[in-house]
């Protein structure tokens, strides 16, 4: 079928599949799965304006009762948990750094009650382009300002968000998903979803959300949030909650990232270098997309509930791919089953005790690059890499080239879940996935530590939480892993047309996979066929890496890049002394055209975190600079000190980030040149021989 052929709803379709592929996947998950009146009478209806322009009426029944509040983007809970992990850093409220701004004024004030049937017009019945013009036309949204827009209706008001918007992205959240498809149906949208900078869902639940809310968000670039209501959203009465509480998670979401940073930061980046020499020569998870479309693959992981069926994977061995998380490895081997693949992530050295001893040649080690390096350094054996995480992906492919991104719930697990996702497994049969505490263990017999896990469990030294099981039982579980479940919940709902199987037999409830035994799931979806190991293999043996010419060309243009971002931040770091100096000489600060000029100056160079040639460059660096990002974000405003002593606070804040920020460019390029040296040494070593 020709372009010309496809309906006005299969081109809108298409544009969103190849460049919004979640979006698609949660738009279909629902559409395909769902009836429009499942839990609410909604009825759309679809008509040419008096202009020919399409718009709609809604009409909804509901039988709940809600007041509608004004949206807070509070960061409350943000600074409260900060306290509470942190004192050294959580030294006051949050600065203007994470100003959630909201606009209540475009918030209609509403009330649904019980079996009141509430019907709106979309958009004006005359001109709704000329009409979205008029409401946003003269509004000027800042770089630095993302849109969050509850309701798209037709899409007249998010083209001109668009249009006026200087940010990259804008988040939408539409309540009603055969609006939706109404709108795909009756409006031409390719022009809005080819600019990839809509990030949409349908979803009110605020674990889910929260994604969408900081997608793509750094310590670097933590956006003001601008708030925008279309009217058929207020026919939605539990919308407006569920982002605000969307809101509180993310600003915790984006706390322990930022302690995790702080943490972690150094030995990722050292990690991700060292990792660059696997790299370098091993092809990437990448290539294997779809190369087991609609086989079994089962992911198993090391939860207590796996010594329950273990010795049901023996069956299955040869016949369907076998992905082991690191832990379960030593569990597995202990009861003679060896996977055909072992996934590695965790960037501490101690993750290495997980396999230290193990032999692990007869797997294909799947190690992330920012993995610690003893893992791949030690396997004997072939592996596929991969990157963990986005920010090391957007910089380090520019060297390495594509080797595959695993969204990633933050685990091994979810890492292990996503590659057979991205083979196009189905089914997905999951064993000893337990995200909880059965019998008040940790992990099956045979991990690698020994039952100290579990010693933990038991002397109460895991904060825990109930949740259910799969017998419809209570069981306690980690908050940790009670994030994972969202994780899981979130993921299987999207993904279309793949089987989720838990065969755990045990364990946490996983929404939105099936429950069956071990024996069961083997006897109904493994069969015989090509031994998984050997696509494996084929895949594996027609890689060609690189040529060393080319990363060593693409060496040298980030080496350039840094040293000019080098030569930026030390003129910032220049008028910060020339501002230091101005204050500690006295004088008056109201007026003062040298202090003023110099202030102006400095947050110039604060302008350069925002320059898109830049942004990959120092994206991943910024593990380099939490420490110093958490003193701004926390950074008390006493209103009762001098306004000479808050400014003189507010340069040496800035001073200390520009220093760190520049010291974290020269790391850079020392591990640059690190891989450089090691590329040449390679070359005349091949010279030699």
């Amino acid at each position: 079928m020709t372009q010309e052929q496809l309906t006005l709803y299969e081109k809108n379709l298409n544009t969103i599949k190849s460049n919004c592929p979640d979006l698609y996947r949660e738009f279909k998950g629902i559409i395909d799965k769902t009836h429009p009146s499942a839990e609410e009478q909604v009825v759309i209806e679809p008509f040419a304006g008096k202009r020919g322009h399409p718009t709609f009426t809604i009409k909804v029944r509901t039988r709940k009762e809600f007041g509608g509040n004004p949206l807070e983007f509070s960061i409350a809970d943000y600074r409260k948990t900060a306290k509470r992990l942190s004192d050294e850093i959580a030294s006051g409220r949050s600065g203007s750094t994470l100003n959630a701004a909201t606009n209540a004024a475009y918030l209609p004030a509403f009330k649904v009650v019980s079996d009141i049937e509430k019907q709106t017009i979309g958009h004006s019945i005359f001109d709704p382009i000329r009409e979205a013009q008029k409401k946003f036309g003269n509004e000027r949204l800042e770089e630095n300002e993302r849109v969050v827009l509850l309701g798209i209706g037709f899409g007249y008001e998010l083209r001109e968000l668009l249009r006026i918007s200087e940010h990259r992205v804008i988040v939408v959240v539409e309540p009603f998903p055969f609006l939706f498809k109404a709108a795909l149906e009756n409006v031409d949208m390719t022009d809005i979803f080819s600019t990839g900078r809509v990030v949409l869902t349908f979803s009110l639940e605020p674990s889910i959300l929260q994604y969408h809310l900081v997608a793509g968000v750094s310590h670097l670039t933590i956006p003001n949030f601008t708030l925008r209501v279309l009217p058929h959203a207020s026919l939605c009465p539990r919308l407006v909650s569920a982002v605000s509480a969307a809101r509180r998670e993310a600003s915790t979401f984006l706390l322990f990232n930022l302690m995790t940073g702080i943490v972690a930061g150094p030995k990722l980046q050292m990690n991700t270098v060292f990792n660059s020499w696997a790299a370098m020569k091993s092809p990437g998870v990448n290539l294997l997309k779809d190369s087991f479309k609609n086989m079994a693959v089962i992911v198993v992981a090391p939860g207590p509930s796996l010594e329950k069926n273990v010795h049901e994977l023996k069956r299955a061995k040869g016949k369907a791919l076998i992905i082991a998380c690191d832990t379960a490895t030593r569990i597995l081997l202990r009861h003679g089953v060896e996977p055909d693949v072992v996934v590695t992530i965790d960037y501490q050295p101690l993750n290495f005790f997980k396999l230290r001893g193990v032999d692990t040649s007869f797997a294909y080690l799947f190690p992330s690059l920012e993995v610690t390096p003893n893992a791949p350094i030690n396997h004997n054996g072939r592996m596929f890499t991969y990157y963990h995480n986005d920010i090391s992906e957007r910089l380090f492919s520019e060297i390495l080239g594509s080797k595959g991104l695993m969204k990633t719930g933050g685990s091994v697990l979810t890492d292990a879940f996503s590659i057979a996702r991205h083979l196009g497994a189905n089914p997905i049969i999951l064993a000893g996935v337990d995200l909880g505490f059965p019998g008040m263990r940790w992990y099956a017999d045979g991990s690698f530590d020994d039952g100290k896990f579990t010693d933990n469990l038991r002397t109460n030294k895991v904060d825990m939480i109930e949740i259910e099981d799969v017998f419809g039982k209570p069981m306690i579980t980690y908050k940790s892993f009670y994030e994972f479940l969202k994780w899981f919940k979130k993921t299987i709902r999207t993904m279309e047309n793949t089987t989720v199987v838990d065969a755990t037999e045990g364990g946490a409830k996983i929404e939105g996979s099936i429950i069956m035994t071990m024996s069961d799931a083997i006897d109904k979806h493994v069969a015989e066929g090509e031994p998984p190991v050997s696509i494996l293999d084929r895949i594996y043996d027609s890689y060609l890496p690189s040529s060393n010419k080319e990363m060593l060309v693409k060496l040298e243009e980030l080496n350039k890049d840094y040293a000019r971002i080098i030569e930026e931040l030390k003129t910032g770091i220049k008028y910060c002394a020339k501002a230091k100096g101005t204050l500690k000489h006295g004088g008056e600060v109201k007026g003062n055209k040298k202090l003023i000029h110099y202030l102006k100056k400095i947050n110039e160079t604060k302008a350069m975190f925002y320059r898109p040639e830049f942004e990959n460059r120092l994206s991943f660096v910024s593990t380099m600079m939490e420490r110093q990002m958490a003193d701004i974000l926390f950074y008390s405003d006493k209103s009762d000190l001098p306004m000479k002593d808050k400014i003189d606070k507010l340069v040496d804040l800035d001073d200390k980030f520009y220093k760190k920020a520049e010291k974290a460019c020269e790391n850079m390029i020392t591990h640059l040149e690190y891989i450089r040296e090691g590329i040449i040494l390679e070359e005349d070593n091949a010279e030699y021989v």
